[in-house]
């Protein structure tokens, strides 16, 4: 499957011959319909962004099988694999004979042959999840630990609607989505790029998704809400989508001010407020909560606390914005 391109199969893959005959490319699609097992193991490549060797990518496997961390990136130094503890709310390191778990997200850094930020040049890191690939429904356990965020990915070799996701776990998660886009540089203290259904914060040259898009291989931040650990992906979420950029597609109407934080040149972070018939002015599934993850931000006030993404309803130039 050539990159661009996307097959749909009503029913399962069956693949009796090696992983090298079936294989999807960087940006292609194997979209299914019915919720049966598939047969056999192939290969789905998935290109990183172009970044320095201390960088890092957070991946999920859109296949199951016996592949481990090392397998999919040998040359990464093996103590620089990591997944996200949530009663710390840190990350940890695993042993690079980790296997990947089924729509779990690792944080893995770019291969020790890489160059050095800054004089580069950046390259992207071309990785090939192997095994049988992922199709139906797929149930992930979170833990409510702490406060509740928990380290997922999308587990198909297709793209999956972000939209469809939030919608089929409201009852879960709270309706933010954190994407990781830390680099190696003094331009990027804060480490992730917030989503909602009302738009998203920081956006950033990572590997990551449109607007309403997230792509195979994409591992990402979700928060349980109290007492929820049960996060539940399916066929419908899936979708043909063949690109990696911001913004593109406008799903319903909106109104959205993004304001920047800056320390001389360099951005510290963003808030994003958007408009939409649909938004309350407390809190609702649209707003999304400031992850913590750099001492200075600029946030915006809802019942006591703070949010990079807050809905507000239709736009009035009286609306004031704690």
């Amino acid at each position: 499957m050539n990159s661009g391109t996307t097959i749909t199969v009503v029913n399962n893959l069956v693949n009796n011959l090696s992983a090298d005959k079936v294989v999807i490319e960087n940006n292609a699609n194997l979209i299914q319909t019915n919720n049966l097992a598939n047969t056999g193991v192939i290969t789905v490549n998935r290109n990183s962004s172009s970044l320095y060797r201390l960088d890092y990518t957070m991946w999920s496997s859109p296949v199951t099988g016996s592949q481990t961390m090392m397998d999919f990136s040998p040359l990464t130094l093996t103590d620089r694999f990591y997944e996200y503890l949530t009663s710390t709310n840190l990350y940890s390191v695993v042993l690079n004979s980790t296997p990947f778990s089924l729509a779990k997200g690792y944080l893995i850094r770019m291969p020790n042959t890489w160059a050095d930020a800054p004089t580069g040049p950046t390259a992207s890191f071309q990785g090939s999840f192997i095994g049988t690939p992922n199709n139906g429904d797929i149930t992930f356990t979170m833990s409510n630990a702490g406060t509740g965020y928990n380290a997922v990915g999308n587990p198909y070799p297709s793209t999956i609607k972000m939209s469809s996701f939030l919608s089929a776990n409201t009852a879960n998660i709270e309706g933010a989505i954190y994407f990781w886009r830390k680099t190696n540089d003094k331009n990027n203290a804060t480490s992730y790029s917030t989503c909602t259904t009302g738009g998203c914060t920081l956006e950033n040259s990572h590997v990551y998704p449109e607007l309403d898009y997230i792509s195979s291989g994409q591992g990402f931040i979700v928060q349980a809400k109290a007492g929820k650990t049960t996060l539940n992906f399916n066929n419908a979420m899936r979708i043909e989508n063949n690109t990696n950029q911001f913004f593109k597609t406008k799903l319903v109407e909106r109104n959205r001010v993004w304001i920047n934080l800056l320390e001389g040149s360099s951005q510290v972070n963003q808030m994003l407020v958007v408009y939409m018939d649909d938004a309350v002015a407390g809190v609702d599934a649209i707003d999304g909560k400031y992850i913590n993850d750099n001492p200075t931000a600029l946030t915006s006030d809802i019942a006591g606390e703070e949010y990079v993404i807050q809905g507000r309803p239709t736009f009035s130039d009286t609306d004031v914005v704690n």
